[in-house]
C-alpha cells in the first residue's frame, strides 16, 4: 500500500434488498418486458459501404481493434451553409472513454481512471446475435481478431449499426418566456 485515505466511515449493507441477480429482482427489472419492434419499411436512413457509414450528413469510418474494441474514425458532418465537409473527429475510441465514477471531492480527482484503455477493450468481443444483441433493423459489419501469435480469425456480426429513434434528448426554455425554446 503506497497511499491510504480513510475519510468515512459507511454502514455495510445489510443483506435485505441486496440480491442483485435478474432471477430474483422486481418490475422493472424483474420479469421480461413486452418486446418492442423497430420496423422501417422503406429501409435504414443509412448506407454502409465497407466500414465506411453514411448517415444524413454524417459520415464516419468503423473499424474494430483488440485492445480498443470498436473504434469510429474521420468523422464527418457536412455544413449546409459552407457547402463542405467539416471534420469533427480524427479517432475515438470507447475504452478511452472516461468515466467518472469516484469520489468527487479535490482530494479523489487526481485518482481517476480509464474502464478499459489498456487493459484489451475488443478481447471481451463475440459474435452478436440478431435480435438478441441487436435490433431487427440492424446491420451487421464482420472483423477479424488475431491469437496471441497473430493469427487472424475472423469474426462474424462483431459490429452491429442500426437508426433508434428516441425521441427529444434534452430542451431548454426561461420561465416567463412561454413558448420559446
Amino acid at each position: 500500500i503506497v497511499e491510504y485515505h480513510d475519510r468515512d466511515i459507511e454502514a455495510v449493507p445489510t443483506a435485505e434488498n441486496t440480491e442483485y441477480q435478474l432471477s430474483k429482482q422486481s418490475p422493472p427489472f424483474g420479469p421480461k418486458q413486452h418486446s418492442l419492434s423497430s420496423h422501417q419499411p422503406q429501409g435504414p436512413g443509412f448506407q454502409i459501404n465497407g466500414h465506411s457509414v453514411s448517415w444524413a450528413n454524417w459520415k464516419f469510418h468503423i473499424g474494430f481493434d483488440v485492445r480498443a474494441g470498436v473504434i469510429i474514425s474521420l468523422a464527418s458532418i457536412y455544413d449546409l451553409e459552407k457547402h463542405k465537409s467539416r471534420r469533427v473527429l480524427y479517432k475515438g475510441y470507447i475504452s478511452e472513454l472516461f468515466v467518472p465514477y469516484q469520489d468527487p471531492s479535490d482530494e479523489f480527482y487526481f485518482k481517476t481512471f480509464f474502464d478499459a484503455g489498456e487493459f484489451g477493450f475488443g478481447l471481451s468481443t463475440v459474435s452478436l446475435i440478431p435480435n438478441r444483441d441487436c435490433p431487427p433493423n440492424a446491420q451487421f459489419i464482420d472483423t477479424f481478431i488475431h491469437t496471441d501469435a497473430g493469427k487472424p480469425v475472423p469474426l462474424k456480426n462483431a459490429i452491429c449499426v442500426f437508426e433508434q429513434y428516441n425521441n427529444i434528448m434534452w430542451r431548454h426554455t426561461e420561465t416567463g418566456i412561454p413558448n420559446e425554446f
